[in-house]
């Protein structure tokens, strides 16, 4: 090692990941194509970064009439984040319940590459568990665990069938995106027409984003989006993964804690994340177009009870 070069510079400089490697149970480091470490990321890096995606979030907000209530917002979005840096323990946990997607999903990136890994998991006590990783291929081919999010999945459960309402499994990749002011996509959606897919309803064309008309009872994408597809996922499907209106179901710690288990399924088949966490996804480079996602949900998690939890968006109580 250099003189004056510190464990953590030297490890950044030669590419290497600065935990140990992170094995399932029953297999040996000889038998694996890929090594899986846990985050190098620091406590302070990762609260900067959450500033830095709320204030992104809220610097350029027009004087529109229609969602200037979402000004009283503004405070709450740090707050609101919730992505996290994962333990050594939650992580081994997550290597042991999907290795085979894991390893496809390492398989498909290049070398400095970073990718999108969306995990759920049930059980009867703490209810359904959904968070979305992001990964980074290293220099030397090593999988690394950036950091956490914990997110929403569909309330029908999982599937790939066009129309089902339900989050489609496997490998995609993301088609189109945009980031944009705090609540500019439903605010303004003529300009994404061109951009983003749309399907015929009734002999009318429908697209997947909406002006704000009224007030917004039912979730709407807001914010930022990225536009998923995949061998048995059409463009015409509509699945996002995007910011939400309805940030109280995406469950985590203390206020923002949902109220069965660690988080409620309520999208319509898109993975939501909360606007801070999905724009700290595009300001990180963390994701772009061309990148890939996996979606993998333990046998558990597809056989759980769907949802039945429909929640008044936050942001429209008391207006």
């Amino acid at each position: 090692m250099e003189e004056g070069v510190n464990r953590r510079e030297f490890l950044k400089r030669s590419g290497a990941a600065a935990a140990l490697t992170l094995l399932p149970k029953g297999v040996e480091a000889q038998e694996r194509p890929f090594e899986y470490f846990a985050s190098d990321l620091r406590p302070e890096e990762l609260e900067a970064q959450k500033e830095a995606a709320a204030q992104s979030l809220v610097q350029d907000f027009p004087a529109i009439p229609e969602i200037e209530y979402l000004r009283k917002y503004f405070p709450h979005l740090t707050e609101e984040s919730q992505m996290y840096i994962p333990s050594r323990e939650e992580l081994e946990y997550v290597l042991s319940e999907s290795t085979s997607q894991l390893d496809e999903l390492a398989a498909a990136m290049t070398t400095g590459s970073s990718a999108v890994f969306v995990f759920a998991d049930y059980n009867r006590e703490s209810g359904k568990r959904q968070r979305l990783y992001t990964m980074r291929k290293d220099a030397h081919d090593k999988m690394v665990f950036v950091k956490a999010y914990p997110i929403s999945l569909g309330r029908e459960g999982f599937g790939n069938a066009s129309g089902s309402e339900k989050t489609p499994l496997g490998l995609h990749t993301i088609a189109a995106s945009h980031m944009g002011y705090f609540g500019e996509v439903v605010s303004d959606p003529n300009q994404y027409r061109d951009v983003f897919n749309r399907v015929e309803i009734a002999g009318n064309p429908h697209w997947f984003v909406k002006g704000l008309g009224k007030e917004d009872e039912v979730a709407e994408i807001v914010t930022d989006e990225y536009h998923l597809v995949g061998p048995q996922t059409s463009a015409g499907r509509g699945i996002f993964l995007h910011g939400t209106n309805r940030s109280g179901e995406i469950g985590s710690d203390g206020e923002w804690k949902s109220l069965l288990g660690e988080g409620r399924a309520g999208s319509l088949g898109c993975v939501r994340v909360s606007n801070t966490g999905i724009r700290d996804l595009g300001l990180s480079s963390l994701i772009t177009i061309g990148s890939f996602v996996m979606i993998h949900a333990t046998p558990a998690a597809q056989e759980a009870p769907v949802s039945q939890y429909y929640p008044v968006p936050r942001w429209n109580e008391d207006q």
